[in-house]
């Protein structure tokens, strides 16, 4: 069986994140957060335009990080801001393996 080359399907996932992330960074302004301030998964995901799954699953992944359990996660806003704008947008191997493996 052969062995299936994955770095042109790499490439392509790492570019189209690139792309959607500098797009939603360059359409999304975070307000500067008031100290302490802490969002539910809702409305870290709204503010951050992404779904509460993936809000959960950056906090799975310890990327951002959070307080609480369940229903009852709460997320300082300042930590939000700080991985959306000092986030270098670019995905780990072990993620791009993961996409590559449930796209092919």
């Amino acid at each position: 069986m052969k062995s299936l080359d994955l770095a042109p399907l790499r490439e392509l996932i790492e570019r189209i994140v690139d792309e959607r992330v500098a797009i939603a960074l360059a359409n999304h302004t975070v307000a500067h957060p008031e100290p302490g301030e802490r969002l539910t998964v809702a409305e870290a995901a709204e503010l951050a335009r992404v779904t509460p799954g993936c809000v959960r699953r950056w906090i799975r992944s310890g990327r951002l990080a959070a307080s609480g359990a369940g229903k009852l996660l709460r997320v300082h806003r300042a930590d939000l801001d700080a991985m959306l704008r000092g986030g270098s947008g670019e995905l780990s191997d072990d993620e791009l393996d993961a996409i590559a493996r449930r796209i092919g």
